[in-house]
């Protein structure tokens, strides 16, 4: 009897660890022994206890970025103070998960890239 108890908890147990919930609006990559094998969606997922292990989750819902006021230089040399806002949502979670360090700077610095080219092409007196 307590041999058949401790084996019940021992399953117990394994089971808690191999069940993983993951919340609507978020994907998180599975790993295995620290190998990439698979984005998971919102739900009920069965992993492998001391193989598989969740990484950070990755939100596939909207997000506003609204930058401080900057200042941007135009055609005719002037100066312009700009604040702008941007609505994104990650597309490939795969690539914000591995494929770069933090994807909201990178989407900041890809913001500030196009919004000084923009400007820049651009004389005071067009806007």
């Amino acid at each position: 009897l307590y041999s058949l108890t401790v084996v019940v908890l021992i399953v117990v147990a394994v089971l808690l660890f191999a069940v993983k919930i993951v919340p609507p609006g978020v994907e998180v990559p599975v790993e295995r022994l620290g190998r990439f094998v698979r984005m998971t969606g919102p739900g009920v997922h069965l992993v492998v206890p001391l193989v598989d292990r969740f990484r950070t989750p990755v939100s596939t819902r909207e997000e506003t970025l609204r930058t401080p006021e900057r200042p941007f230089a135009t055609a005719d040399g002037q100066e312009q103070l700009l604040v702008c806002a941007v609505t994104w949502r990650v597309t490939d979670t795969r690539a914000a998960a591995y494929e770069i360090g933090d994807y909201r700077i990178g989407v900041e610095q890809l913001l500030m890239t196009t919004l000084r080219s923009f400007v820049s092409a651009h004389t005071l007196a067009d806007a």
